[in-house]
């Protein structure tokens, strides 16, 4: 039987996604991995949070766990992917 746990789901996931980016990989020189998988995790997150909450920046740093003023920071940094995946 499957553990379906949100977090046991997650760690899938994230285990698909690296193993299918190795795959992709192998033949280059690697560098700064942690740095582009959790950049790249972090503004996934944080553009589904922006709709989930619709843009509530005090309802997104209570679920993300983030004080506003973080959570403004890491906004400013993805001010132009976010406003591309939300055009009206």
């Amino acid at each position: 039987m499957k553990d379906h746990h949100p977090k046991t789901l997650l760690t899938q996931a994230v285990h698909q996604a690296v193993d299918r980016y190795f795959s992709k990989v192998d033949d280059y020189e690697l560098a700064d991995l942690h740095g582009l998988v959790t950049g790249e995790v972090e503004k996934i997150l944080l553009c589904y949070i922006w709709e989930y909450t619709k843009g509530n920046k005090s309802r997104m740093s209570r679920i993300l766990g983030l004080s506003r003023v973080t959570l403004t920071r890491k906004l400013e940094k993805i001010e132009d992917f976010l406003s591309d995946q939300y055009k009206n």
